[in-house]
């Protein structure tokens, strides 16, 4: 004979047994949310929503905190050269329709040209917006368990798509004392086994400094210690003053495959000031082919599926 088994009671909450369903009778009731999302903490631009909703008459906000050039006319002269091939796509009636999830090929192929460094159309996945980059490659880099490590000061997106997707932010420091470089102990202190990338945000977004070519070099050593990709947000990637001088994190990444692979983020959005049309990407450098497994999941046809802004895709 078998033996029997006896559960135990379930634990009631709100006069209602563990899992069960209530019903309404016609009461007022809440539909919950995402926890994670209730968990969130404020960041710069909640506070400034709040101070835009609640504006105080005796006193005008200065908006210091929306990098939006084209929000400013002295900005927008010489603008036929982007403008006109968004007119003709948008009269062609030949990109109406869905696009492929990540770009059409020769979209892709023309940002593979753009950035160099050996990147090929097939490297190259568009997106809606580097925000969306961000989301996308963490997802597909890591899940709950993992952490990543991020600069402080940094970008907010970073920090809340981590939480989102149960990730653990790791902070370094960028250092205001050594022109906000970091120090490369301090990374290889952070890091464990369960850390999936480095994420180097150059021209960095919020301190404006741009990294030297010998200070890259640097991160890019501690990474292949590490055996961690870099994600090298490069959004503001060629915008410099004065002496400095950008160089793309991927034009260090060696072809035999000796140097760690690098994911770069970029986009339209600030360089060509046109945050507006959503159009971003993701650009892997990986000639050694250890995130052979990260890319081939971005491809499968029921994987993450970004679909860029048709327009500027098919411009």
């Amino acid at each position: 004979m078998a033996p029997t088994t006896t559960q135990a009671p379930s634990v009631q909450q709100n006069g209602l047994q563990k899992g069960e369903r209530n019903i309404n009778n016609g009461g007022q009731y809440e539909v919950p949310c995402n926890p994670l999302l209730m968990q969130q903490k404020g960041s710069l631009r909640s506070v400034v929503t709040d101070l835009t909703s609640r504006p105080n008459p005796d006193k005008a906000v200065i908006g210091l905190a929306l990098g939006d050039a084209s929000s400013f006319p002295c900005f927008r002269s010489g603008r036929d050269a982007l403008t006109k091939p968004v007119f003709d796509v948008v009269d062609s009636a030949l990109f109406d329709g869905y696009p492929p999830s990540f770009g059409y090929p020769f979209a892709r192929r023309a940002v593979a040209e753009y950035l160099g460094c050996g990147i090929r159309e097939g490297d190259v996945y568009l997106m809606s917006g580097g925000t969306q980059a961000i989301q996308v490659i963490l997802s597909a880099l890591a899940g709950p368990g993992r952490n990543v490590l991020l600069p402080r000061p940094g970008f907010p997106v970073y920090t809340s798509t981590c939480r989102l997707i149960g990730i653990e932010p790791r902070f370094y420091d960028l250092l205001p004392s050594s022109n906000w470089e970091l120090n490369p102990s301090q990374l290889m202190s952070l890091a464990d086994s369960n850390t999936v990338a480095i994420v180097v945000i150059n021209p960095n977004n919020p301190c404006g400094v741009v990294f030297p070519r010998s200070h890259l070099l640097q991160i890019m050593e501690v990474a292949g210690k590490l055996c961690l990709p870099i994600i090298a947000d490069e959004i503001y990637g060629h915008m410099t003053f004065g002496e400095a001088k950008f160089v793309p994190m991927a034009s260090l990444s060696s072809a035999t495959g000796s140097t760690p692979p690098v994911i770069t983020i970029g986009g339209l959005s600030k360089r060509w000031m046109v945050p507006g049309w959503r159009m971003g990407w993701l650009a892997f450098s990986d000639h050694g082919g250890n995130l052979r497994h990260t890319t081939r999941i971005m491809s499968l046809p029921d994987g993450l599926e970004p679909s860029p802004l048709i327009i500027s895709d098919g411009q």
